[in-house]
Formats: C-alpha cells, sequence, structure tokens
C-alpha cells in the first residue's frame, strides 16, 4: 500500500533528531501559554491587529514609539516589536515571522496502539518586497525554513489519509525558496522557486483550519509535492477578470524515484531524464447577497513517472482531476470586504487512475464557523468529514474499501500570539485494514507567533 505522503516512507536524519533542545521547545511552548494567561487579565479580546501575513499588501499601521518594545503584550508576536527594528525592516519591505506548532495527541481506542503522541513543527519565514527596497514593481522574494522534530501519531492510529497535517519524519530544511513577479497590474502572476505546490494547485481557503490533512488537499494527488516534500518549480497564473483564475504549473517530479525533493535544490530539476508533475487550473469566484463570496476550482493534474499498477505492468505517466469549493454560508459583517467573521463551507473531491492509486476517490466536507462570539473574533470552531475509496484491485492490498475520518475541533485565541485548539477525530476502518478497530483520538494544538 502508497502512503499519502510518499516521504513518510524514509527516515532522514538531521540535526534536529534526538536533540534534547526540541524537547525544550515543546515544554516552553507550553509555558509561554501559562505566561500569556497571566499576563493578561483572562484570556484576551480580539482588539489587537489580525495576523498579517509575511507577504501581506495590507501591513499594519506603524506602532506608536511607546509601544515599539520587546515585550509580548505589546504586540501581536510572542517577540514584540524587538525595540522598534520589526517595523523598521517592514516599512522597508523586509518581513520576518515565525510560527511554531506543537501537536499534542492520545489514542482513546482502536487503531494499533492507544499511546501519545507529541509533535513539534517551527517556521521561520522572511519576506522580500523588492519594489520597497530596489523599485522593482510585482517583485517578491520568499525563504521559509522548516523543522520538525517527533513521533508521527499516525504509526499508532494505522489510519492512512494522516489525523495530523504536521505529521512526517524528522527534518531540518530550507522548504520554500521562490521569487515572484507581477505584470499587467496583476493580471499575471509568475512564481519561480522550490514551493509548495499546495499554495498553488487544489488548496481550499477554508479547509486549513482543520488539523486533518485531507482538508488540506486530497490524497488522490499522487506525489503530490507538498508538506513535507515540497519540489522547484514554474507556476504561471493568469487573471483575465476578477471571477476568473487560469493557472498552469510543473515541478519537480523525482519523488517518484525515491529523491526527497524537499530536501535538497533543483539540481534534479535541470538534469535528465526527468520526471515533472504537471498542474492545470481553472478558478471560478463569485459574491451572492449578503457579500456571500465563494469559489470554485477544477484541476488537472498527470505526473510524467513511471508507476507500477497493481497488475503488475508498468505504466508510462499517470493522470487525476479534483475539485475544490469553497462558500461563505453567512458572514456577520457583509458590508466589510475583509470581514471573515460567520459560517463557511469547504467541499473536495479527487479522482485518480484506480490501477495505480491506493486512492482512486476522495471527498471531503467542512463547515467552519469563526468570530461567533462578541468579543472573540479568531476563535473557530468546525465539524467535517474526509471519505477515502481504495482501489478494488486485490494487488492494493486492502481488506476495507474506503476509510472515513470525522473531525471536531475549537479554536480558541488565548493572545495575539498564542492559541490552543482541541480536536477530537473518529476514524472508521482506518487503512482499510479490517483487522484495526475504529478510532478515537484526541488532540490539543499549541500555536505560538513570534
Amino acid at each position: 500500500m502508497q502512503s499519502k505522503r510518499q516521504g513518510l516512507a524514509r527516515k532522514i536524519p538531521t540535526p534536529l533528531q534526538g536533540c534534547p533542545g526540541s524537547r525544550l521547545l515543546r515544554i516552553s511552548s507550553i509555558l509561554l501559554l501559562g505566561f500569556s494567561l497571566l499576563s493578561r487579565t483572562g484570556i484576551a479580546q480580539d482588539t489587537a491587529t489580525p495576523h498579517v501575513d509575511a507577504l501581506s499588501e495590507n501591513r499594519p499601521a506603524p506602532p506608536s514609539p511607546s509601544s515599539r518594545s520587546w515585550l509580548p503584550w505589546d504586540g501581536d508576536r510572542l517577540t514584540g516589536d524587538w525595540g522598534g527594528a520589526r517595523t523598521d525592516l517592514q516599512e522597508r519591505g523586509i518581513e520576518i515571522q515565525g510560527t511554531y506548532t506543537l501537536d499534542l495527541s492520545l489514542v482513546f481506542e482502536g487503531g494499533v496502539r492507544r499511546r501519545s503522541a507529541e509533535r513539534g513543527l517551527l517556521s521561520l519565514q522572511f519576506g522580500f518586497d523588492l519594489d520597497e527596497l530596489v523599485g522593482l514593481e510585482g517583485g517578491t522574494l520568499f525563504a521559509d525554513f522548516q523543522a520538525f522534530d517527533g513521533r508521527d501519531g499516525s504509526q499508532d492510529t494505522g489510519d492512512f489519509q494522516v489525523y495530523s497535517n504536521i505529521d512526517a519524519h524528522d527534518f531540518a530544511v530550507l522548504y520554500e525558496c521562490w521569487y515572484q513577479q507581477t505584470f499587467m497590474e496583476e493580471r499575471i502572476r509568475l512564481k519561480v522557486g522550490k514551493v509548495d505546490s499546495n499554495s498553488e494547485f487544489a488548496a481550499s481557503e477554508h479547509g486549513g483550519e482543520f488539523m486533518h490533512g485531507s482538508f488540506g488537499f486530497s490524497p488522490t494527488l499522487l506525489d503530490f509535492p507538498s508538506y513535507p516534500e515540497p519540489a522547484t518549480s514554474v507556476n504561471l497564473w493568469f487573471y483575465p477578470a476578477a471571477s476568473l483564475e487560469l493557472g498552469y504549473g510543473f515541478y519537480d517530479g523525482d519523488l517518484r524515484k525515491g529523491t526527497p525533493t524537499g530536501r535538497r535544490g533543483p539540481s534534479s530539476f535541470f538534469s535528465g531524464p526527468q520526471n515533472f508533475v504537471h498542474f492545470g487550473e481553472i478558478g471560478f469566484r463569485w459574491e451572492s447577497a449578503g457579500s456571500r463570496t465563494g469559489r470554485l476550482g477544477l484541476g488537472l493534474w498527470h505526473h510524467s513517472g513511471t508507476f507500477l499498477g497493481f497488475d503488475g505492468t508498468s505504466r508510462a505517466g499517470s493522470t487525476g482531476v479534483y475539485m475544490v469549493l469553497d462558500q461563505w454560508i453567512f458572514r456577520e459583517h457583509p458590508d466589510l470586504e475583509e470581514d471573515d467573521q460567520g459560517w463557511a463551507l469547504s467541499f473536495q473531491f479527487g479522482w485518480s487512475d484506480p490501477n495505480v492509486a491506493s486512492v482512486d476517490q476522495h471527498y471531503g466536507l467542512g463547515i467552519i464557523g469563526r468570530g461567533l462570539i462578541d468579543g472573540r473574533d479568531r476563535d473557530t470552531l468546525g465539524l467535517g468529514a474526509s471519505l477515502v475509496h481504495f482501489s478494488q484491485e486485490q494487488a492494493a492490498g486492502f481488506s476495507e474499501d474506503s476509510e472515513l475520518a470525522i473531525e471536531a475541533f475549537l479554536g480558541i485565541q488565548l493572545t495575539s500570539w498564542a492559541r490552543i485548539q482541541p480536536d477530537l477525530q473518529y476514524i472508521l476502518h482506518p487503512g482499510g485494514d479490517s483487522t484495526l478497530d475504529d478510532v478515537w483520538v484526541g488532540s490539543l494544538r499549541i500555536v505560538i507567533e513570534y
């Protein structure tokens, strides 16, 4: 049987593997949560500036001189404003931000074994606005360093879809490094470099709130160059109208040959013979009454590598399709363009060749609520289900024809830079293995922005 994430099958030693400092980082993140609560009167109200991505054009206004501080309660991130240096860099077109995500999980019932798992993902991002820096309009440089340490929790549940979207084997790499250029008043966008393909294709705008891996992207996408194995690529998007998006990308596909593309640069991209993954996507956007915006993405992918079919024959290439639908159902302040409070829906479908793919169909549905309580604008809750249908070819090795994962979560914003997310999942027929009992697994996700 194939793993959803092909990179999970390889154990690559890294400097963090087994390092006592990695456990210290996890413990520190928990202590910081307690500190954040003690430093405020009660749980923080959402009066702080919302989190702004490193490459966002909607930057917050510079803080007053009195708030240029290192203290965590004086800013949107744990490390504050670095005595004003962070704001000064931002005004010059340089943005630096980091996130640490800690998952603590426990299998209550079923699966392979009842055991706890703890793991953490560290991300440090650098964004450079070349218009501000050197006058190159529409140019952006970006780099993201990531490190993962811990034990893959799916070893205990036995599930195929990966119930935690940060699970991987230990690594410490330059995860993304790319240059982006826009043309014709941003109607054309070109991105070249090492890229996580899920940031460009098959991306759900609302599904990312969930912890389960399949809400991020469909497991029908074979050797998808996404976490934890991004790849060198060229991506081109055309926006002829506000309601229409056309995208094409091709990525290094040597993960099919066992090359860890997430741990190397572009060398295999420029050398032959070469395997590539091609993506084509058309996106439609709309806005209905009450500012209920939505997007439908329809995609086609093709991998040029060699695949061994379940019938024992070798096949040149494999192709599949996907669909991603995101729709606002209700918005609390429909007159505000940037309002993200209310209820939203996320739906996914994926299909792949059952002769070579372990999963030939995937269906995902989730509903997400944001800011449902007055003064708690960044709190979230969600309920979703993800169903995969396994290939029925005998050589595929499944004794059950499907796996269904149901997830419920509650996201609580403790401070402007600290968040916790209790999560409960029920997994039916884990791994398509009839010898495994259905799984109940609970998790606590802790996110620190620094």
